[in-house]
């Protein structure tokens, strides 16, 4: 069922929060659901030259870790992002390398103290099924703190083109993360900034969403390989 959400202007800061902001439009999943939607856009002070996207911005690296965790808590990384592993030594965290790039099972995710924040890539590089999935998501239920995050950072095909949409994904991740105890909380939308600052805007809409910038990518995020990340908590977790 579609609910007609009331519009409201979009809302730009400076600096994100780890919850988006009071009177923050929702959007529906999926599932039906209503989730927050944010649009980050961070300025790429190193770009990659190998034109490969592997590691994320070292700047939004820096904002997952300074948002979604404290001082002294623990990070763990599916795909040994070296952008996220500076950002957590620099800012005090401890940081655990699960398995290397392409980790799927989890069988190593077994932390001496629970994890606050857990970040993987979507699609994982090896080919996987359901029950895998499911094997990796419950892992990660199982070792979250009870205020933690786990950030599956979904990178999808462009409108048109062959590959799996981020529709596709996010009902993939969403009903697995809920067969394993976690819960769709927000999504964030990953962009570059052109204007040399970084800013964090709380759309009203999908409409406001997708006519969130001039160039290709920001124009249509949710349609093109912008990166969209997907925020889930333990299911019993209240914002």
């Amino acid at each position: 069922m579609t609910t007609d959400l009331p519009r409201h202007n979009p809302t730009e800061s400076a600096a994100p929060a780890a919850m988006p902001l009071p009177g923050t439009p929702v959007r529906s999943d999926t599932h039906g659901d209503t989730v927050p939607v944010i649009v980050w856009r961070t300025v790429a002070h190193d770009p990659d030259t190998s034109g490969q996207d592997i590691d994320l911005p070292a700047r939004l690296a820096h904002y997952l870790v300074t948002i979604y965790t404290a001082f002294g808590d623990t990070i763990a990384d599916f795909d040994a992002d070296d952008n996220l592993r500076d950002a957590a030594h620099a800012e005090g965290r401890g940081y655990i390398n699960v398995g290397g790039r392409g980790g799927l099972d989890g069988q190593h995710l077994t932390p001496p103290r629970p994890i606050t924040l857990i970040v993987m890539r979507w699609p994982r590089p090896a080919p996987h099924t359901s029950a895998q999935a499911h094997t990796l998501l419950a892992a990660c239920e199982d070792v979250l703190d009870s205020d933690g995050s786990v950030i599956v950072a979904v990178t999808a095909a462009r409108s048109g083109q062959p590959g799996t949409t981020y529709t596709d994904y996010e009902h993939q991740i969403v009903s697995t993360a809920r067969a394993a105890g976690l819960r769709h909380l927000h999504d964030i939308v990953a962009l570059d900034a052109t204007d040399g600052h970084d800013s964090f805007t709380y759309p009203a809409t999908d409409h406001d969403l997708n006519n969130a910038g001039s160039d290709t990518d920001a124009a249509t995020p949710r349609r093109t390989t912008a990166t969209t990340m997907i925020i889930l908590c333990k299911a019993v977790r209240t914002p």
